[in-house]
């Protein structure tokens, strides 16, 4: 059976115009990985060595915080601008005379984000039996579940999805498969995620297909339809024959 590819036109990895890129790094052995030190937005005050529910909480507060203070920066950079174009105060408002007192009538500091709240990646790696995956209460499942609300991108990179927090896996947009050494581990642990669109054999070769170039992987993309969802990498979809069926829907959900 033959896989046929569609390139996924105009797509480019290139960065979302006018946003800034903020990395927050989640992981025990990040200073044993070379591969973070390539990451061009992660700065070494945004490394956790370690889980908590502490380091959690500080992580949401300075996302929330930096969001804060970078609209307020555009106002007030705004409000500035055209200030300087006007010959005297009486165009402003008593608000906006009393934001300029506040500002020392000078213009506001720059922040490390000014183009407006940046665009938030948070990267867990390599914390498997650790409490991000904890069963019952769990700060990070309510994270998981309200990320789009708060602005905060959460990739999770594991060797196993069985020890992903079910609550977890229900609420991922995106999976990314990489090779393996067992593809029965692939399929043992993967497959039951697509059982309803893919026959065993099909997903197998699927997944060989996409794979089997080196740093290759299969993207699962929930978010698409189903005659979209399965990509080699993300610029080009794969399709067989025979493996959609309409009247099924995936076990993940957006």
């Amino acid at each position: 059976m033959g896989i046929a590819r569609e390139p996924i036109p105009h797509w480019d990895n290139k960065p979302v115009p006018h946003k800034s890129t903020k990395i927050i790094l989640l992981s025990p052995t990040s200073s044993a990985n070379p591969v973070f030190n390539a990451l061009k937005h992660l700065d070494p005050e945004d490394i956790y060595k370690e889980y908590t529910d502490k380091n959690l909480a500080q992580i949401v507060a300075s996302v929330e915080f930096e969001k804060e203070e970078s609209l307020k920066y555009q106002s007030r950079l705004k409000l500035w601008q055209r200030c300087l174009k006007m010959k005297e105060a009486d165009g402003l408002n008593p608000e906006e005379l009393m934001e300029l007192e506040e500002m020392g009538w000078e213009p506001p500091k720059k922040l490390r984000f000014p183009n407006g709240p940046a665009v938030n990646y948070l990267v867990c790696d390599d914390l498997v039996g650790s409490a991000l995956f904890k069963q019952g209460k769990n700060p990070f499942v309510t994270l998981v579940r309200k990320n789009r609300h708060l602005s905060i991108n959460i990739m999770i990179a594991c060797q196993s999805l069985r020890a992903v927090n079910k609550a977890i896996q229900l609420n991922a947009s995106l999976l990314c498969i990489f090779r393996y050494g067992n593809k029965k581990t692939v399929e043992q642990d993967i497959y039951e995620e697509v059982s309803g669109k893919l026959t065993p054999e099909q997903f197998l070769e699927l997944y060989e297909h996409a794979t089997e170039e080196d740093h290759d992987a299969l993207v699962i993309d929930f978010s698409q339809p189903k005659n979209k969802m399965f990509k080699r990498n993300f610029d080009t979809v794969l399709k067989l024959e025979g493996v959609i069926k309409p009247e099924l829907s995936s076990t993940w959900i957006t």
